[in-house]
């Protein structure tokens, strides 16, 4: 996956890590969904709890700061 994903070149700055993240996120699901469907059903549970859990985490650390 790594291999697969070095190749990449972006015609256009990126704005933010989380942009990059996401861009190798569904570059991965592509390749995993080519592979088996599966994995790829597997890989979007994952990435798909990843995000909330991230979006999660810093919900709570904005309702500490107040």
């Amino acid at each position: 996956m790594v291999g697969a994903l070095s190749i990449v070149r972006f015609r256009h700055p990126v704005r933010s890590a989380f942009e990059l993240v996401i861009y190798f996120c569904l570059i991965a699901l592509g390749i995993s969904y080519g592979v088996s469907l599966k994995w790829g059903v597997v890989l979007t549970i994952i990435v798909n709890s990843i995000i909330i859990f991230n979006y999660f985490i810093l919900y709570l650390r904005r309702m500490d700061d107040r």
